[in-house]
């Protein structure tokens, strides 16, 4: 667990002090040269879970699951998972990544938020690993 808090931390301090590195446009582009309208509906399907308001019934249905057969604690740290969009916010808003422009990506879908950390990635891990 503190490796893994380690390579976040670093991650996200590179991230503030680089926003718009050489390597991420260049990863960026190599990953964008082979497009399959598939894997981009693929894609999106995996990616949906992780948003609202998907995210929150997927915590309040497992909560009460685990709180229907007793587990009142297991059903407590599962509603505690959604403090991940929290944390998202806070750190976003910290570093303030901005995503980047169709100029330089072929841009999928919009979002609002800045880029950093990935709000449904992060639900995933903490979700998940709880």
């Amino acid at each position: 667990m503190a490796a893994i808090t380690l390579g976040f931390v670093l991650l996200t301090v590179f991230v503030y002090f680089d926003p718009a590195s050489v390597f991420d446009l260049n990863f960026s582009k190599e990953v964008q040269e082979h497009q399959n309208p598939l894997l981009d509906s693929i894609m999106v399907a995996i990616s949906w879970p992780g948003y609202v308001p998907a995210s929150p019934i997927i915590v309040l249905c497992t909560a009460l699951i685990f709180f229907v057969y007793k587990y009142k604690k297991e059903a407590l740290f599962v509603v505690l998972t959604m403090l991940s969009g929290l944390i998202s916010t806070v750190i976003k808003v910290a570093v303030n990544r901005p995503r980047p422009t169709e100029d330089l990506i072929r841009v999928a879908a919009k979002n609002q938020q800045q880029s950093f950390p990935s709000g449904h990635v992060l639900f995933y891990v903490i979700f998940s690993g709880s």
